[in-house]
């Protein structure tokens, strides 16, 4: 399974990075970001990279209802 790297800002939501060196804030794996995202305040000034498994794109479909940074193919 390959990584995928997310932008994400508590003012503009989540954004797709074409590699980890595009991250940044607090770079963390996804499972941290899921214990952490509820404690952060829509439009704060909150930055993270996220390093999401390929296998967790479901499920992160799922808990953050945000598809249109995967393609098709990462959705299947």
């Amino acid at each position: 399974m390959s990584e995928i790297y997310i932008k994400y800002s508590g003012a503009s939501g989540f954004k797709r990075a074409g590699d980890k060196g595009e991250l940044s804030g607090k770079v963390v794996s996804y499972a941290d970001f899921k214990s952490i995202s509820g404690d952060i305040k829509p439009g704060s000034a909150d930055e993270y990279g996220i390093i999401l498994d390929s296998g967790d794109v479901q499920e992160f479909i799922a808990n953050y209802e945000e598809e249109s940074i995967f393609t098709d193919a990462e959705k299947a």
